[in-house]
């Protein structure tokens, strides 16, 4: 089949769900892990290399940090090819191996595989205790919980870690990356 004229066969997000779909072999995955795994490559490449994999925004939710456009492609994914949500059981199967990962650098592909090395075991509540742990979480728990709403997070709020997630980051590089943020 010609992918070169699918929708979303260039977009980033879709090639990065796609990566972690393929790398993880199985049939499917629930979606909040989808969505922590992501997080999670997102904070480890941005902490390394001082971008996200996604460039997407992230939110403060009742699950802990989401990014707002992975979340809408997998609630809309019936419109594209590569990938579907099971409304009933909440799970991201793979349609086909039509996916290419043009879009992701080698970094992108390093930061994910050590992610997925690192917490794909994990079941779905485990990762969304661990981001719960966050900072950029908990500044905004009260709020979010019990208005049941999202607060957008500035991405220098995801220059943070904690000892669970094993990243090892010293805090003087911390505050170097968010001063490279904030330029």
């Amino acid at each position: 089949m010609e992918t070169k004229n699918l929708p979303f066969i260039n977009d980033v997000k879709v090639q990065t769900i796609c990566y972690i779909l393929s790398k993880l072999n199985i049939p499917s995955v629930d979606k909040i892990k989808l969505i922590k795994l992501i997080f999670l490559a997102d904070k480890y490449h941005l902490l390394n290399y001082a971008r996200t994999i996604t460039d997407d925004t992230y939110y403060a939710m009742p699950y802990g940090p989401v990014g707002g456009d992975t979340l809408n492609l997998l609630n809309k994914s019936l419109e594209n090819p590569f990938f579907f949500l099971n409304e009933e059981n909440h799970k991201v199967i793979k349609r086909e191996d039509l996916c290419n990962f043009n879009m992701l650098s080698d970094t992108d592909k390093i930061s994910l595989d050590i992610i997925i090395d690192k917490f794909a075991k994990y079941e779905t509540w485990d990762l969304t205790n661990l981001s719960h742990e966050y900072p950029e979480w908990k500044k905004h728990k009260d709020y979010v919980l019990k208005k049941k709403a999202r607060v957008a997070l500035k991405t220098e709020e995801l220059i943070s870690v904690i000892p669970e997630d094993g990243f090892n980051i010293p805090e003087e590089r911390l505050k170097i990356l968010r001063e490279i943020i904030n330029q």
